[in-house]
């Protein structure tokens, strides 16, 4: 089990200030699981009858893309990849138009490098976002052939509907975890430590526990941050420290005390960028109250879980106080 402590500051959303009712996990993983059951339909139908043999089921979550759902040929063993989103035919197809087909990629002039890596000739893809317009993902299909105009027109008609359907699977599933997020928090919260009110080791466990299945079934972004906020010498300013990051990180992390003088955040939803500004501003945030502290942070990329998230974070913080010390030693 991992460990740690968490604050529910998380359950309330950034865009509204409205508070999450939290749900029984159970249901956000049912959601997650009809989410991918579908798609495994949808790409297992497609490449039979679309004249693209390979069909995929992405989520797109800032600049990463990572494939949920595959069929045909050895693409299976795509599921769980992430590659970086600007390096992808979805990418050049669909960041201008939210569908496209491509019967010869070679001849439409815009050939990206990866077709011509891997050799391919036609694409077809369509956006899948959420109702307010955000990327979510995409579902595309690729030959190594040119594709006849037939069915290029036929890709065209069949794969609105399907994209629709998956896109509005894929926004439940990702609202069910939202909620469940928020009973997380309550959970971890009745594991405390008594000097801070905040989550213990136990419930720092919890969190990355659950959090790391949404993002496995879901390729949720997810980042940990710790800060080490120096020598502590009172309760009190401990309790001053703990409140300075609490007002720091508002509803971006879900705080708790993981050791002695550390602190982790939990930052669900956070692609790596959200996470290092993040961890800047509470390291800044607490040398300017008097700590003095360091942060280190990590991000779950691809397949590693949050645990060796973690474990990376940790090993950032190591190198971040190691460099305070030598900088002490120098000017010094």
């Amino acid at each position: 089990m991992f460990m740690s402590r968490s604050r529910g500051k998380t359950t309330v959303l950034r865009s509204s200030g409205q508070r999450l009712a939290p749900i029984d996990p159970e249901t956000a993983v049912l959601a997650a699981r009809g989410f991918t059951d579908t798609a495994r339909q949808v790409v297992g139908e497609l490449s039979g009858a679309a004249g693209l043999p390979v069909w995929l089921v992405n989520r797109v979550a800032g600049d990463a893309y990572t494939t949920l759902a595959a069929s045909g040929g050895r693409a299976a063993s795509q599921v769980g990849v992430t590659l970086p989103w600007r390096d992808t035919l979805c990418a050049t197809y669909l960041s201008s138009s939210g569908c496209a087909v491509v019967p010869d990629v070679a001849a439409s002039g815009t050939a990206p490098v990866v077709a011509e890596k891997w050799g391919l000739r036609a694409y077809a893809g369509m956006a899948l976002t959420s109702g307010d317009g955000r990327l979510l993902g995409t579902l595309c299909g690729f030959s190594r052939e040119p594709l006849d105009v037939e069915l290029a027109h036929w890709s065209s008609a069949v794969l609105p509907a399907h994209a629709e359907e998956l896109a509005r699977q894929l926004v439940a599933a990702l609202g069910a975890a939202a909620h469940a997020r928020a009973g997380d928090a309550e959970v971890a919260a009745a594991s405390r430590d008594e000097l801070t009110g905040l989550p213990d080791r136990d419930g720092w466990g919890l969190l990355l526990d659950r959090e790391d299945d949404r993002c496995r079934r879901l390729a949720e972004p997810s980042g940990v941050v710790l800060a080490d906020i120096g020598p502590v010498r009172t309760a009190r300013s401990l309790r001053r420290a703990v409140a300075v990051v609490q007002e720091t990180v508002g509803a971006d992390a879900v705080l708790s005390r993981v050791g002695g003088r550390q602190l982790g955040l939990l930052c669900p939803g956070q692609p790596a960028d959200s996470v290092a500004d993040l961890a800047r501003q509470v390291r800044d945030e607490l040398v300017t109250s008097g700590c003095e502290a360091v942060t280190g942070w990590s991000v779950r990329i691809g397949t590693r879980g949050l645990l060796e998230t973690w474990w990376a974070a940790e090993n950032d913080l190591l190198l971040a106080r190691t460099r305070q010390v030598h900088g002490a030693r120098v000017s010094g």
